[in-house]
């Protein structure tokens, strides 16, 4: 084998080395999307139950925290969002406006809503409901 060859087959190695990390950095990126699209959807599923019992059993209706952090990422939201979900960015958009589709098939507005303690420490979002019209 001349150099020529060697140095051809040192560089098929390198792509083929390079291809694999790139294959394997996907897989992990789309498992960590699909996990964080779980979580969302079972916080979605936990809130439309809550929700739904409270209403059924004639229950005040109790706004439901919205979990800080990855996967939902409050902070990154501005504002209330009432009758959609706003952020279309967002990664985990449909799983998120999930909620929303729920409420305008059952008769409310959905609403993921801000609140604060007052004095600037702690703030977080809540998912409640309103009836339409």
């Amino acid at each position: 084998m001349n150099l020529g060859d060697k140095l051809k087959a040192a560089n098929e190695a390198r792509a083929l080395e390079k291809s694999t990390a790139e294959i394997r950095a996907r897989e992990e990126n789309r498992q960590k999307y699909e996990a964080n699209a779980r979580i969302i959807r079972n916080f979605i599923t936990a809130a439309i139950e809550t929700i739904s019992g409270n209403i059924e059993n004639g229950i005040t209706v109790k706004a439901v925290t919205i979990p800080d952090g990855d996967p939902f990422n409050t902070y990154k939201w501005k504002g209330d969002m009432i009758d959609g979900f706003s952020d279309t960015y967002h990664p985990n958009y449909s799983s998120l406006q999930a909620f929303f589709d729920w409420a305008s098939e059952n008769g409310l507005i959905g609403k993921f809503q801000y609140q604060h303690d007052g004095v600037g420490i702690k703030s977080w979002y809540v998912a409640t409901v309103t009836p339409k019209g």
